[in-house]
């Protein structure tokens, strides 16, 4: 499309596609890299990132096609310039005693740093950011600029890894 970069979704109902919509339509702002994760009663999660402003948001959807409200999770987050950025790892989720809980791992830099997380809950503001690697994470993927690493819940913790540093970062009752 001709103009700012936009984020859209349709929502598959009784074997049917829904219009598409679009998740965040403030004016002139490229919003770009869509990492979704799907949480209690079809509510999905989506990280994705303001590429104009350098800020990873948060916002969930309903599987009513609601929209949650937008909660920044990071800013002061490089943009892409000539190359796609993507700042953080797939989004994990998990149940915590019937707390909807979501982690973002991300990095600040679109160099090789230590990766940082937060955790939402419950649709909420994200929760303090935590510091998950003492080392420097590589981010470089083919053409594009990712965190390359990864996590996992297994039910009681998280587990997070990278090439040179394995964790468990939180508790998912945290």
């Amino acid at each position: 499309d001709a103009g700012p970069a936009r984020v859209r979704y349709k929502i598959k109902s009784g074997g049917t596609w829904g219009s598409q919509n679009t998740l965040d339509t403030e004016a002139s702002n490229d919003f770009i890299s869509p990492s979704a994760v799907l949480g209690a009663s079809d509510k999905s999660h989506v990280i994705y990132k303001d590429d104009t402003n350098g800020i990873i948001y948060h916002r969930s959807l309903s599987s009513s096609d609601s929209l949650g409200t937008r909660h920044s999770v990071q800013t002061g987050i490089a943009t892409a310039g000539a190359n796609d950025n993507i700042p953080y790892a797939p989004t994990i989720y998990w149940d915590s005693g019937g707390a909807e809980k979501i982690m973002t791992i991300y990095q600040k830099s679109a160099t090789a740093v230590p990766v940082f997380h937060k955790v939402i809950a419950d649709d909420g503001t994200p929760g303090s950011e935590v510091q998950a690697s003492d080392n420097n994470v590589e981010q470089q993927e083919g053409g594009n600029t990712m965190v390359i690493c990864s996590a996992a819940v297994d039910g009681s913790t998280v587990h997070f890894r990278s090439e040179e540093h394995t964790s468990e970062l939180q508790s998912p009752d945290h």
